[in-house]
């Protein structure tokens, strides 16, 4: 009398282990993200709007948290589509520790891709403009191991500070930068902060950078 339950529970079961099999990624859903206008848009040509968490800086206590497993807590159990890994540079980051710094970056770069997401490589600088052959040789190594994933964003120049000048020292700075990228990388999204941590913006859109990518 319960012998049909069998085949129906069973056929349930295996639908639902499909459908979660089969559950989209953030970049499964949008695919490379690109610039229309004042949007950022998917593959698809909608706009795309993420929501994630920014990594501490490498260097410090927020190390420990540069593995996959963190990747995989934000992106199962808090659903986030993006992370942010910020390479920290100045006092014992980069300039002073640049195999420890990068291997941690790189860590949450290959578990971001793998979880399907998003992820933000950062070159968390306030003067960045100071040592831009750094900069750019970073960029380089990144860009050859990363620029065919659609889930790559490059961030040039993290937060400069209000004494830094658009157009003497950020604006120059990531040209240069940019055209290393684009000679490897010519499609994926590139950030670039703006003075006083990135909120004078209104003095970029005077200035725009050019970038026909």
């Amino acid at each position: 009398m319960h012998q049909p339950i069998k085949p129906i529970a069973t056929a349930l079961l295996l639908c639902l282990g499909t459908a979660f099999a089969a559950a989209e990624t953030p970049v499964d859903r949008h695919g490379r993200l690109q610039v229309a206008g004042n949007k950022i848009v998917g593959a698809h040509g909608q706009p795309v709007s993420l929501a994630g968490v920014s990594f501490g800086w490498s260097q410090w206590d927020a190390a420990r948290f540069y593995n996959a497993g963190a990747v995989e807590t934000l992106a199962d159990d808090w659903q986030a589509g993006i992370v942010r890994a910020a390479l920290g540079v100045h006092r014992t980051g980069f300039l002073s520790a640049p195999a420890e710094n990068e291997a941690r970056v790189v860590a949450v770069i290959d578990a971001a891709i793998a979880n399907g997401i998003y992820v933000i490589i950062d070159w968390h600088d306030h003067h960045a403009h100071e040592h831009p052959e750094l900069a750019i040789a970073f960029f380089e190594r990144m860009a050859r191991a990363y620029g065919d994933k659609p889930n790559v964003i490059y961030e040039l120049f993290n937060e400069p500070l209000r004494d830094v000048s658009w157009s003497r020292d950020v604006k120059p700075y990531a040209e240069r930068v940019i055209t290393a990228i684009r000679a490897i990388d010519p499609d994926n999204l590139i950030l670039v902060g703006s003075p006083s941590w990135s909120q004078d913006v209104d003095i970029a859109a005077k200035d725009p950078i050019s970038d026909a990518n």
